[in-house]
């Protein structure tokens, strides 16, 4: 009898143990600022960014996202390339995500190239020849505190009139300051003028 209720107890205990350790993991994969590694998983699921954190001095949203040069001129079957900037200002961050559109009765994305990114990580999607072209790079720690050119966009021009580059208003910027703040403060778009 002693055995009986030595063992009853010890499985009262590990049930308990196991419904307490499946609610941290369950609230853990439901909370994707709990920490900078979750990134990968969040930039996953639409690039959903985190909820609103109380920004230190150090985490203000006064980074840049921009498209180089913001203004330029090709003439009808000529290429030209559009890079995508970021500035963290001196933040330290690990994380961008950007969605690039563009008008495609003037121009056709031909190729896009991450090569020359500081960030090492590149989850973006594989190049395909529509209207859009998706960034998503992560860094480890300590990030990347200086301007950096993340991608170049290559381009021929179709037909007269003018080519718009667009940065999505879902584009992110995210500090590594063990929240995944999004510290974007402006975007920069672009515009190419086609000439005959």
């Amino acid at each position: 009898m002693p055995l009986y209720r030595f063992t009853k107890s010890r499985i009262v205990v590990f049930i308990l143990g196991c419904l307490v350790g499946f609610c941290v993991l369950l609230w853990i994969t439901n909370t994707p600022c709990y920490n900078s590694a979750t990134i990968v998983s969040y930039f996953d699921n639409k690039l959903q960014p985190c909820n609103a954190q109380t920004l230190s001095q150090e985490t203000k949203k006064i980074a840049v996202l921009a498209l180089i040069p913001s203004t330029a001129t090709a003439r009808v079957g000529q290429s030209f390339s559009v890079d995508l900037v970021v500035d963290p200002k001196g933040i330290d961050i690990n994380a961008v995500g950007a969605k690039i559109t563009y008008t495609t009765s003037t121009a056709h994305l031909t190729s896009n190239d991450e090569a020359m990114s500081p960030f090492p990580l590149h989850l973006t999607e594989p190049f395909a020849p529509v209207d859009f072209s998706r960034v998503v790079q992560v860094a480890p720690n300590p990030g990347v505190t200086v301007s950096s050119t993340l991608a170049q966009f290559n381009f021929i021009a179709l037909s007269p009139g003018t080519t718009t580059i667009t940065l999505g208003t879902s584009s992110l910027v995210l500090a590594n300051d063990g929240f995944g703040t999004d510290v974007l403060g402006s975007l920069q778009n672009a515009t190419v003028t086609i000439l005959p």
